[in-house]
């Protein structure tokens, strides 16, 4: 499975969660994207044209997000996942290395790496994020 596809189920998993489990989520967007903006005269604000009247385009990248951040910030009684997925065969660049090394340091914050849905019930099941008995009792857990 490709990371997108990946990130799609689990937010959808995650979601579901939200309603039946003690726990909370963020989709941590990160990433940078290309950006065109026409380039303007400062007196008039009008686009500048080159000799054949075309109107000339600066590009830049945009970048947003915190580098080396994971994918998903779980949040539940027992502290904070940072959850990275990452497509099958790939690994952690540098910043997303040094992440989980900041990361483990703090208590109660657990980092993983997930390649598939089955990797990340997993990690669910490993902290015992329990059902809740009921909208009204949001934190009693059935034990």
């Amino acid at each position: 499975m490709t990371e997108t596809p990946l990130v799609k189920a689990i937010r959808s998993r995650l979601q579901g969660y939200e309603n039946v489990k003690w726990l909370r989520f963020q989709r941590n967007n990160t990433g940078a994207m290309d950006t065109e903006k026409y380039i303007r005269n400062r007196r008039t604000g009008k686009p500048v044209e080159d000799c054949a009247g075309n109107k000339l385009k600066r590009r830049s990248k945009m970048f947003f997000g915190k580098e080396g951040s994971p994918d998903f910030y779980i949040f539940f009684d027992g502290g904070v996942i940072h959850l990275e997925c990452k497509a099958q065969g790939k690994k952690q660049d540098y910043e997303q290395q040094y992440w989980q090394e900041s990361v483990q340091k703090f208590k109660n914050n657990y980092y993983y790496i997930v390649e598939d849905m089955a990797q990340f019930e997993n990690v669910i099941n490993l902290h015992k994020i329990e059902r809740i008995k009921g909208p009204g009792n949001v934190g009693i857990s059935e034990r």
